[in-house]
């Protein structure tokens, strides 16, 4: 006689089963992506027409993720608890606007197509999501810990490829124009800047200031529990990045990064560090870097106006002097003649090429993309005019904000940034221990994107924006973890 084993799971065991599985399907998706973001360099997948924005396999692995995630909500009825919480209203009204906005933008004022509408609010989407990611899943404290840990071995490895892309040819990849845009692979040229396995220097800088400012105040507490070994490693790749931050020669990320390790100092409650920082500030000023070059050329040139400029000596080169970026040829060549000098500079800017790089660089955004913004704004004050309608790049995330959405899209924002802010603030009031210091990291690194979305769109930069939602998502788990002691 044969028998037969019942292998029948009860209802509850399949509920906890698939709990299970849906729940680790959607962490291992975070945990990847925390990986393969900023690892995986910027070659393109998908081109689209109109921009030479691109599909990429990034945007693959985050929509698998968010997939994940949202099966996993759905699958334990935990969707309607998280529609039910504050930080749903706000994301839902910042979206809510978003599409009104871009439908604004393509049947009202007529600004933008709707392919390239819908494609930027999708990104916008894309790399916000990962902040309710983050936040239902990072419940626990060892998850948070393995995520502050996997991003400071990405970290790690980033700043390795930095050094390899250096001193030992490495290749880059860049989206700073449309040709490097296709996936070009080119080698770092004598001048300039690392930016490692990012599309920039400018996007490397930002992702590195968020090492930093999470890495300080955790350093002070491994030091405090005498976990010496792990307090050397964040050290190290603290010290590391900020190495890589200053051969980035990003002005703006280094005045952010100070911001935001003095903020975590004084969250910390430990003024002596203080001393310290000023120190390490200060040697840059004294060792001789690109970055010192610019700073001093910053107040040169944009603060005290003292610099050697170009005086014009014919008709074609004052004719330059009309170019808002003069870096386009003005004649052909064959016309101009051979005792003319025509330099690839206009009348009034500065000789010295430092100099040069620092006047155009303010003068592209007080006198083409800023006012650009604000001439969106003027046109449709409540909805703007759309996503995509600045182009890709303003160089301040809150005019781009008010020109592409209107007074109502940038109030959405603030919301949400406030909202964020509340929440954290909060917390970091009543926690104590590890979740104390790593959101005393958190809110300085917040603080510091916030001060370098002035000068950067770092909102819109795939790799900095979805690195530091997760990093958000993950201070909100800690706070609605300390809403219920």
């Amino acid at each position: 006689m044969q028998l037969s084993v019942s292998l029948a799971i009860p209802n509850n065991m399949q509920k906890l089963l698939l709990e299970f599985n849906t729940k680790k399907a959607a962490i291992w998706g975070l945990l990847f992506s925390l990986i393969f973001i900023p690892l995986y360099m910027k070659f393109p997948l998908l081109s689209i027409s109109g921009t030479f924005v691109s599909v990429r396999l990034d945007d693959i692995v985050i929509f698998i993720c968010f997939v994940s995630w949202l099966v996993y909500i759905t699958s334990k009825r935990k969707l309607g608890e998280f529609t039910r919480s504050d930080l749903f209203y706000v994301l839902f009204a910042f979206f809510a606007i978003g599409v009104f906005s871009t439908i604004s933008g393509v049947i009202l004022t007529k600004t933008i197509k709707l392919n390239l509408g819908i494609l930027h609010l999708a990104r916008r989407f894309e790399f916000m999501v990962f902040m309710p990611v983050a936040y239902t899943l990072a419940k626990s404290s060892k998850l948070r810990k393995k995520i502050v840990s996997i991003l400071f071995l990405v970290a790690l490895l980033v700043n390795f490829y930095a050094i390899g892309q250096k001193w030992l040819s490495f290749p880059a990849v860049s989206t700073t124009n449309a040709e490097l845009s296709k996936g070009k692979v080119y080698f770092l040229g004598v001048g300039d800047r690392i930016s490692s396995t990012f599309a920039g220097h400018y996007d490397l800088a930002v992702f590195l200031m968020i090492v930093v400012c999470l890495a300080i105040p955790l350093s002070v507490y491994l030091w405090k529990s005498h976990e010496y070994k792990s307090f050397a490693f964040c050290i190290f790749v603290s010290v590391l990045s900020f190495a890589m931050l200053v051969l980035t020669a990003a002005r703006f990320s280094f005045l952010a990064v100070f911001l935001g390790v003095f903020i975590s100092f004084l969250l910390i409650g430990n003024k002596k560090l203080l001393i310290l920082l000023a120190v390490a500030f200060g040697l840059i000023f004294v060792y001789p870097s690109a970055l010192r070059d610019r700073i001093i050329a910053t107040v040169r040139v944009n603060i005290l106006q003292s610099f050697s400029s170009f005086t014009s000596t014919n008709s074609l080169q004052e004719s330059r002097g009309k170019l808002n970026i003069p870096t386009l040829p003005i004649a052909d060549e064959n016309q101009i003649p051979k005792d003319q000098n025509i330099p690839d500079i206009a009348p009034g800017e500065p000789t010295d090429t430092v100099d040069l790089g620092v006047y155009r660089s303010l003068a592209i955004r007080t006198n083409i993309e800023w006012p650009r913004a604000l001439r969106a704004f003027y046109k449709n004050p409540f909805f703007g005019t759309g996503y995509s309608s600045l182009g890709l790049a303003t160089d301040n995330d809150y005019l781009r904000a008010l020109g592409e959405t209107g007074f109502l899209g940038i109030l959405s924002f603030f919301m949400v940034l406030y909202f964020v802010f509340k929440k954290l603030w909060r917390a970091y009031r009543r926690t104590v221990g590890f979740s104390k210091y790593l959101l005393a990291g958190i809110i300085s690194m917040y603080l510091a994107f916030l001060s370098n979305a002035v000068f950067i769109d770092v909102f819109e930069a795939s790799k900095t924006a979805t690195i530091f939602w997760i990093v958000v998502g993950v201070g909100l788990a800690v706070a609605q973890g300390s809403n219920k002691k």
